[in-house]
């Protein structure tokens, strides 16, 4: 399960469904011309979709450039790319249920989080490399603290 807050949305480098709909919403008013028929910002080719260049904020959802396929996919793991100097990344792996199983028990007993149990196993596994970048270890194992007025979607992960 992925939790996102509002704010941490265009934090998180994925898109406000509110400012493609808003987009959608300008092409049938006829206040922005439909993609298909303009020139990709960055190549030239035939453009495909629109970008919001200027991120998903309120005020930016009619700020777009038209992008073809290719460039619309550079665009979007470019920031995700930029945003790494955090010290952690994610990986998505698919991992058989009885291993999750496993893990699950493991960390339930030890008093971790699943991802936290994962952290400490890497890290018995591999010492050197901990010890290495002892002082970029800090992580919490429960996850941000969000406050109470944050709304909080829920995104269910298959």
């Amino acid at each position: 399960m992925i939790t996102l807050t509002k704010s941490g949305i265009q934090e998180a480098g994925l898109s406000d469904p509110r400012a493609s709909a808003a987009v959608g919403q300008a092409i049938k008013q006829g206040k922005l011309p439909h993609p298909t028929t303009l020139r990709c910002a960055d190549c030239g080719a035939i453009a495909t979709n629109y970008d919001h260049h200027l991120g998903y904020a309120r005020e930016h959802w009619l700020d777009v450039q038209p992008v073809c396929v290719r460039h619309n996919s550079a665009r979007a793991w470019a920031p995700n790319m930029e945003r790494s100097t955090s010290g952690f990344s994610a990986v998505l792996t698919r991992v058989p249920t009885w291993l999750l199983e496993e893990l699950d028990r493991e960390s339930t007993e030890s008093n971790r989080s699943r991802n936290g149990q994962l952290i400490w196993i890497l890290m018995q596994r591999y010492p050197e490399a901990t010890a290495a970048h002892r002082e970029e270890q800090g992580f919490r194992n429960r996850g941000p603290q969000l406050r109470e007025e944050e709304a909080v979607y829920m995104c269910s992960v298959a």
